[in-house]
């Protein structure tokens, strides 16, 4: 599968809100029937997860080798055992490589499965198995995930380790059949496999004037099969808070009718979120989220402002008030040239021309506009990507918009008797990306180059597994000199100096 970008035009207004009732299916326990795009009907099987429970310890995984092995058990039809077809697929984040047993036998199925790696089909004899799966390369007596009681018949399967390692694993098994498929269509298996993120819809946007509800109310764990037209392109939207309007858009490429592909939903920590395809010959695709972006006002004495992307008349984030956070908007990838004006005006009003931004599929960006009306006001673009962040760490992108303030450094003095630098010789408008333990901090700015910060600031509790903007703001130094800081949530703090 190829993953294709579509026109990097902007219409944000029709690709991103999902207007009028819902409509689509909800995944449960029972079949479920939602409408596609052009009226085509598709059906949708909903189910919960199949097998829960285990928290895995270890690593970070890279590469991996999957090898047959020897199950046992079975069911004889005329003289000849039935034999089913299996492979496993490793999307637990932050989980080592792993090993994959059939009923206590000493020899692994599946051996040393990497993270984001799909097994080749293992022949196995068709009849109920327990499977464990052990960190690599320990053995089955070592199972940090149990899986009971898995009935497998004459039909080819795929079994989906899911989670994150600090939340809790567990696995789902897909019927890879195409048993009912009309020729032209192509099957979906979806699961939402993305740890941290709550209930979702699933919307078709392919056509952004005729958005359709797929699928509704999808808790984490739950999947669902849906048979939509093949030889087509998707772009599929989720909805998080049930509010109508996606929060993250997903451009599928053109899916090969006739074709059966696994489609897990997975999280790095919420918004870094994408789809992984488990194509038939054991591709492991992953589809990145259509660009995110967001904009924090931080201009010091400039009114509200509207922003517009490439010349467009309506404005992207409408009214932005000073210390405003615009939450997260999807935008197609490409490259943007964006304009800041002064509310009500609009691009030709243009105050800060923002030009050449190339947004691609799976970024997550802020915008932050600084300094003052009458000293200039300039932007900044903060990369908010969150992987790799573990539970306990927090990644912390800082920025120097204090307009009257000349180059500082930036310490860390929680601990009074042992002060040490973050960042050193930091300009106005320069950024530096940090990853530290999650914790409370004591910052101090150095603005005079002697080692003695002449403003500090406490921080609070930080929580880990996510990216925080710290931009120094002022609005006169050295009196009013604050740090804003701007969570993953969109939550907003303007720190005092002590």
């Amino acid at each position: 599968m190829t993953l294709r970008t579509i026109s990097a035009a902007l219409a944000l207004a029709a690709l991103v809100a999902c207007g009028g009732d819902k409509g689509g299916d909800s995944a449960s326990d029972t079949d479920t029937t939602g409408t596609a795009t052009g009226g085509t009907t598709t059906t949708g099987t909903a189910t919960g997860g199949t097998a829960t429970g285990g928290t895995a310890t270890g690593g970070t995984a890279t590469g991996g080798t999957a090898t047959g092995g020897t199950a046992t058990g079975g069911t004889a039809t005329g003289g000849t055992t039935a034999m089913a077809m299996v492979r496993a697929t490793h999307l637990g984040v932050n989980v080592p490589a792993v090993n994959v047993f059939a009923n206590d036998d000493a020899t692994p199925v599946f051996e040393e499965l990497m993270f984001e790696m799909t097994s080749g089909y293992a022949s196995v004899p068709a009849a109920t198995y327990d499977f464990d799966i052990s960190l690599f390369p320990e053995g089955p007596d070592a199972s940090v995930l149990p899986i009971d009681g898995v009935e497998l018949m004459e039909s080819s399967y795929t079994v989906v380790a899911y989670g994150e390692l600090g939340a809790g694993v567990a696995a789902h098994l897909f019927d890879d059949t195409a048993d009912g498929l009309d020729a032209a269509n192509v099957r979906l298996n979806i699961l939402h496999g993305a740890y941290d993120v709550g209930e979702v819809d699933i919307w078709d946007l392919t056509d952004p004037a005729a958005p359709s509800a797929l699928l509704e109310d999808v808790p984490y764990g739950a999947a669902a099969s849906l048979d939509v037209p093949g030889d087509t392109s998707y772009m599929l939207g989720l909805d998080a808070n049930d509010d109508m309007v996606a929060d993250l858009m997903f451009d599928t490429g053109v899916l090969p009718a006739g074709a059966v592909i696994d489609v897990v939903a997975k999280s790095d920590g919420f918004p870094n979120v994408d789809l992984v395809a488990i194509l038939p010959d054991g591709t492991t695709a992953p589809i990145p989220a259509q660009p995110l972006l967001r904009v924090v006002h931080l201009g010091v004495d400039v009114p509200p402002v509207n922003v517009f992307a490439n010349d467009g008349a309506d404005p992207a984030v409408a009214e932005l008030p000073y210390q405003g956070v615009a939450g997260y908007i999807t935008v197609p990838a490409g490259m943007y040239d964006f304009d800041v004006s002064i509310a009500p005006g609009g691009a030709d009003d243009s105050v800060l021309p923002i030009d050449g931004v190339d947004l691609t599929a799976g970024s997550v960006s802020t915008v932050v506009a600084y300094g003052q009306i009458a000293a200039g006001v300039n932007a900044a673009l903060l990369n908010d990507d969150s992987n790799g962040v573990a539970a306990d760490m927090v990644r912390l992108n800082i920025l120097h918009g204090g307009y009257d303030v000349g180059e500082v450094d930036i310490w860390n003095v929680t601990d009074p008797m042992a002060p040490t630098p973050i960042v050193e010789n930091v300009s106005l408008g320069m950024s530096a990306t940090v990853d530290v333990p999650a914790d409370a901090y004591m910052i101090g700015i150095d603005a005079t180059d002697d080692g003695v910060p002449e403003l500090t600031f406490d921080t609070g509790m930080i929580a880990g597994g996510q990216t925080v903007e710290v931009i120094a703001t002022s609005e006169r130094f050295p009196t009013l000199v604050f740090l804003d800081v701007v969570f993953e949530d969109g939550t907003y703090a303007r720190l005092s100096a002590m």
